[in-house]
């Protein structure tokens, strides 16, 4: 009987972890393309930190790209 019940439980995990996958197969993608633009945003930021003391026109993309995002 509790052979049984196993097997039953272990069908509906299998299921539910199948169903986890195709989920985070059709999502990964996109959150990882946004997490790369992210990080380059805050790269690009980071420099450009440095350089819009010397430079106006870096003071002005870095404030239209601040509020960008």
């Amino acid at each position: 009987m509790a052979e049984l019940e196993v097997s039953f439980v272990v069908q509906r995990v299998w299921r539910f972890v199948i169903q986890e996958v195709k989920f985070l197969h059709r999502f990964g993608n996109p959150i990882e393309s946004a997490q790369t633009e992210l990080q380059l945003i805050q790269g690009f930021l980071n420099d450009a930190d440095i350089r819009q003391r010397e430079d106006a026109t870096v003071r002005v993309v870095v404030a239209k790209v601040r509020d960008y995002i």
